[in-house]
């Protein structure tokens, strides 16, 4: 675990410089107005428990389908891609994570800084879960290129429901730039176990309650050929991942596997 002392002010300015220079070339109000409807849709669907399946339909599409569909329908693999953390400095508490991936077989590790002063509550929520191995054999079950990867439900749903107590929420203290982990929500302080890797610097989810809690080293490998969730895509349908396991995600035998989480310093 590593301290550093940072000039705030400074990285706040290099960090809005970057992330405006980098965002999606995709129109802006469209995509806070697609993200605003998802949002008022889950809250109508009457369940505002995170553990419901509002927070799994919030999940399943936050920018314009057709946009990231259409990518997806021809993506198969991400290449690994080291890249610097350059915003990686904070005033507090950080730790090194490494994630264990399998591609049918295939073994390969990926590291990641997390940071307290980021998101101190989805921190210190997220350590605790990987203590529990909640993590193991989880899929990576859906990937928009140029958006998102996602994964966060277990294989077993007892699991999964037993850890579906949300957190609240935390300041808003960094932006969704390009490998940051951040916790998905449903609305305020609906955080449970669902996260997802900003494959792009998606700064349009900063105001909408998405706070990065670390950062991936770089970019691991991730099947990403399924694309979109059903019933807005053909990948997998996140009601039938969360309600049958590992029944449901055998029916998508390519998605990406986390085989394991474990803290490394």
């Amino acid at each position: 675990r590593t301290h550093s002392i940072v000039i705030a002010a400074a990285l706040a300015a290099v960090s809005s410089s970057i992330t405006h220079a980098f965002t999606l070339n995709i129109n802006q109000p469209a995509k806070r107005t697609y993200a605003a409807r998802i949002q008022l849709e889950s809250r109508r669907s009457g369940n505002d428990d995170s553990a419901s399946d509002s927070l799994t339909h919030l999940q399943s599409s936050i920018i314009s389908r057709s946009t990231f569909l259409a990518t997806a329908a021809s993506a198969s693999l991400f290449t690994t891609i080291p890249i610097s953390s350059a915003l990686a400095e904070n005033d507090g508490e950080t730790t090194k994570v490494k994630f264990v991936l399998d591609n049918e077989g295939v073994e390969s590790a990926v590291t990641a800084t997390l940071h307290k002063s980021w998101s101190p509550i989805g921190y210190q929520h997220f350590l605790d879960t990987v203590s529990t191995s909640y993590y193991t054999n989880c899929p990576i079950f859906r990937v928009i290129p140029g958006f998102v990867a996602q994964f966060g439900l277990n294989p077993d749903p007892s699991i999964t429901a037993s850890n579906s107590k949300p957190i609240k929420d935390d300041p808003k203290n960094r932006s969704n730039s390009r490998l940051t982990l951040t916790y998905a929500t449903a609305g305020p302080n609906t955080r449970t176990t669902q996260i997802f890797i900003n494959l792009a610097d998606n700064a349009f989810l900063d105001g909408q309650g998405f706070t990065p809690f670390g950062e991936l080293d770089a970019l691991p490998e991730i099947y990403g050929g399924y694309g979109e969730g059903a019933p807005r895509g053909k990948g997998p349908n996140q009601i039938d991942l969360k309600v049958k396991g590992e029944a449901a995600m055998a029916n998508f035998p390519k998605m990406t596997r986390i085989k394991r989480i474990e803290v490394v310093e």
